[in-house]
């Protein structure tokens, strides 16, 4: 069952789109005049035979106008503090492309010059920031090999049940779809590991299959219909539309293999969480193109996503009383 709160979506919305555009790597074709003549043309060769025998993924790469982190010592596994056994990390299994419209890649919500940033985006999907904008547990870290070595995560987005103001502490609480998210320096390209976790109580262990799980009810949450998890391949691609505070989001999802290793060994949790017989991570990444469709063009607010809810809720943004809401969330944990 997917948790989308976008009911109103058109079935028809999840739509196939096989063509597959080709990108010349001039960077990497300047380099290789200096090779010798034979080096030169396996190479090439190399290239075109992978380009037009069904291995397009180096063109995807392009097209999608971000750099694969392996390429230049990074990697999409995250760091994870204090895992047991030592040195767990976890897939950092979609993206949203740099090719998507420039607003939607500020990590902002609807400033002025920014409307329908990023923030917005996420809103649309179901998701907003960690509870009343206080964050619990520790960071994990990623190198996406854009110069800037293993920095922290940018922020965490958690299922907000509806309610952006405070339904992320009941995901806090009882669990569900979340998500980290990194920048890369060079394409601003956003690098997001979602996961499908269990309730506090069960300290937000990840459910079984929750890591393919969680970027594919993400999935599932733009195109309005269930992502078949089990049967996705490399040509898998869907589309559908959002919609946030009067901006309205088309994306196109491009599920692309050889970023990420399709694997067990390493991964966190990876007892509980891999399915008989399967890896825990099926090593596919969602590669998400978003264009702004409609845009509010009366918004002028700015602040977090928690600032937009709906009419008549109570506010929770003074400080008394998020300290009191933060408290006795604290005063939950205890009791665990």
């Amino acid at each position: 069952m997917i948790p989308s709160r976008n009911l109103e979506k058109d079935s028809s919305a999840a739509k196939g789109n096989n063509s597959t555009m080709f990108a010349i790597p001039w960077d990497n074709f300047l380099q290789l005049v200096h090779r010798s003549h034979h080096d030169c043309f396996l190479a090439v060769f190399r290239f075109y035979s992978n380009l037009y025998l069904g291995n397009a993924n180096t063109a995807r790469y392009a097209i999608a106008r971000l750099s694969r982190p392996s390429a230049n010592g990074g990697s999409m596994l995250t760091t994870v503090a204090e895992t047991s056994p030592l040195g767990q990390q976890e897939p950092i299994n979609m993206i949203i492309s740099a090719n998507s419209d420039s607003a939607v890649l500020k990590d902002a919500s609807t400033d002025a010059g920014l409307g329908g940033g990023l923030q917005t985006y996420f809103n649309s999907l179901g998701f907003a920031g960690e509870c009343l904008g206080n964050h619990l547990g520790n960071d994990q870290q990623a190198n996406l090999g854009d110069g800037n070595g293993l920095v922290n995560q940018t922020g965490v987005l958690r299922w907000d049940f509806g309610d952006v103001q405070t339904g992320t502490c009941k995901e806090t609480v009882d669990g569900g779809n979340h998500f980290r998210y990194w920048i890369q320096n060079e394409s601003s390209a956003i690098f997001i590991a979602a996961s499908y976790e269990l309730p506090a109580s069960s300290n937000h262990d990840i459910i079984v299959n929750g890591y393919n799980f969680g970027r594919d009810y993400i999935s599932g949450n733009i195109t309005g219909s269930a992502i078949p998890t089990q049967t996705l391949s490399n040509s898998s691609t869907f589309s559908g539309t959002t919609s946030f505070n009067g901006f309205n989001y088309s994306t196109s999802i491009q599920y692309v293999s050889g970023l990420l290793p399709n694997t067990s060994v390493g991964i966190n949790h990876n007892l509980t969480v891999a399915l008989d017989g399967q890896t825990a991570v099926d090593g596919l990444v969602a590669v998400l193109t978003v264009n702004i469709t409609a845009s509010n063009s009366s918004s002028t607010g700015g602040g977090s996503s928690a600032s937009t809810g709906n009419s008549g809720a109570l506010s929770l943004s003074t400080p008394v009383l998020q300290s009191l809401a933060m408290a006795g969330l604290l005063a939950f944990y205890a009791t665990l």
